[in-house]
């Protein structure tokens, strides 16, 4: 950066203007992740229950065939895993404030 540049440059950030302008910034800033938490936190129980789902089909998952002759029966095991985790999530953990969602074929 050339000086003549870097004067300029640091002429503008010692402006009170610019300060004030960043602190405004910064505020803002520090709100919308306070908000964004408070809007994206989960109760407890419900994070617990999904915890257990995810273990679950972890453990499901380790037990697919790893060296199937095709791999179409690996895939299909980890699908069928992946369904189960979905519909656990669905029907015991749904939100206190929701009801639990049971879909029929």
């Amino acid at each position: 950066m050339h000086g003549s540049r870097f004067d300029r440059f640091a002429a503008d950030l010692a402006s009170g203007a610019t300060r004030r302008r960043v602190l405004a910034g910064l505020g803002l800033a520090a709100m919308a992740s306070l908000i964004g938490r408070a809007a994206t936190a989960q109760p407890e129980e419900f994070a617990a229950c999904k915890k257990q789902c995810d273990a679950t089909a972890g453990e499901e998952r380790a037990a697919c065939p790893a060296q199937a002759r095709k791999s179409t029966a690996r895939r299909d095991c980890r699908k069928a895993v992946q369904q189960r985790r979905l519909e656990c999530r669905k029907v015991t953990c749904a939100h206190p404030e929701e009801e639990p969602v049971v879909e029929t074929p």
